[in-house]
């Protein structure tokens, strides 16, 4: 695409922009006065961090006078910590009452100056969360185990308890990397679990219980592969991330040839924090002698399922290949070259690979994003993304038997 018919009309826009701040105001001219004195509600707010107490009230006072005099309409008061060193005589910790007084004071001179000031929930990035909120009416996610069985026959067994970690997803531990640049230890997180649903459903008749495949790692022998298709996204199988020209690659070998029509996969720590994904995972299938793409599988900070249109074969693969997409702007998501930026270390050499499950029903594509359980740039994307979801299983046919469960977790 030709661009410099835009780059034409926006270096117009800018000499029109500077011509119009150059020429003189007439009193009629309310729209270029409006420019050269906007109202607050125009003008930009800011963050004002107080970073690990290091507040006086001389330098707030200063601090918002500076803000009033280059014409900022307002900030947004961000207490928080990241290890940042003392250089006030005595830190005001939060909510303690000198840092009360210090923010009384902060009120008062924001409202002199007319600045509008808002304050965050509580103190760093939780939001809504804080010691003082019992586990059982903090934020909560919803966590879920199956058990399959044959329809029509009485259940002996007890179903298997759903996971009670901790984190953002199934089996997957809270990780504080915030905690890691404070340089404190990271808090035990809370704990709370509660049983809500029992439901009962069919499976779609192109579903088919897959045996155990084998891991194929370089200079090893064959494994069966459970740790990448059991419900532990902690432990699994690490291989070189290798580099565009040697990928790292995991063969994965079924007994016999199969249909597979979704795959879910995580690999812990492929997202850096404040920064974009280090590779591109793709599945591939050995079809007729050949090696053929059958998804690109998003790397995220939680499992991630992919549905594509259905391929009969006995041996695949993962390949990490390097990350196309541009690294995301903002903190850490630069980029040195065409390598994301680790805002915590150095790039890895390695991967583990904690889930590799390849299924025979079909799946809805993306549902951990479309659950809200991963972050994407563009949901909207996600409509499009992978194969359309196909048809569920009809609502009349899902039993809920949550009143059929007794304390000891049978039926």
């Amino acid at each position: 695409m030709n661009r410099r018919p835009l780059f034409a009309a926006l270096l117009a826009v800018l000499s029109a922009s500077t011509a119009l701040a150059a020429a003189p105001m007439t009193s009629g001219d309310a729209l270029a006065a409006g420019f050269a004195n906007p109202p607050n509600a125009a003008r930009p707010r800011v963050w004002w961090h107080w970073m690990n107490g290091n507040i006086t009230q001389d330098g707030i006072a200063k601090d918002l006078d500076w803000m009033k005099s280059v014409g900022i309409g307002g900030l947004q008061n961000f207490d928080a910590n990241l290890g940042t060193p003392q250089v006030v005589k005595e830190r005001l910790v939060y909510m303690t009452p000198a840092w009360r007084e210090a923010f009384r004071f902060a009120a008062k001179r924001a409202d002199e100056n007319g600045l509008e000031l808002a304050i965050a929930a509580s103190p760093g990035w939780s939001e809504t969360g804080g010691p003082w909120v019992p586990p059982a009416d903090g934020m909560k996610k919803l966590v879920w185990s199956e058990l399959l069985v044959d329809g029509g026959k009485p259940l002996a067994s007890k179903l298997p308890m759903p996971p009670s970690v901790t984190g953002p997803f199934q089996t997957i531990h809270v990780v504080d990397e915030l905690a890691a640049v404070a340089g404190g230890p990271a808090a035990e997180p809370p704990r709370h679990y509660a049983d809500s649903l029992v439901l009962a459903m069919p499976l779609p008749a192109t579903a088919a219980v897959l045996p155990a495949p084998e891991v194929r790692l370089p200079s090893k022998p064959a494994a069966p592969g459970l740790a990448l298709v059991d419900d532990d996204l902690e432990s699994g199988v690490e291989i070189p991330i290798g580099n565009a020209a040697a990928p790292g690659v995991l063969p994965i070998a079924l007994p016999a040839a199969a249909t597979i029509r979704a795959v879910s996969m995580f690999i812990p720590h492929a997202v850096p924090f404040f920064g974009t994904a280090f590779f591109e995972p793709v599945l591939e299938a050995k079809v007729d002698g050949q090696w053929r793409v059958v998804a690109r599988v998003p790397a995220r900070a939680v499992s991630t399922t992919v549905s594509f249109a259905p391929v009969t074969a006995s041996e695949f693969r993962l390949v990490l290949g390097p990350n196309p997409a541009p690294p995301r702007p903002g903190l850490g998501g630069g980029a040195v070259g065409a390598v994301p930026i680790n805002f915590f270390g150095d790039r890895p050499t390695t991967a583990t690979i904690t889930e590799l499950r390849l299924r025979t029903e079909p799946a809805v594509d993306r549902f951990e994003s479309k659950a809200g359980f991963a972050i994407e740039g563009d949901y909207y994307a996600l409509a499009a993304a992978g194969l359309a979801d196909e048809q569920g299983i009809a609502p009349g046919e899902v039993l809920d038997l949550t009143s059929r469960l007794r304390a000891d977790g049978s039926l």
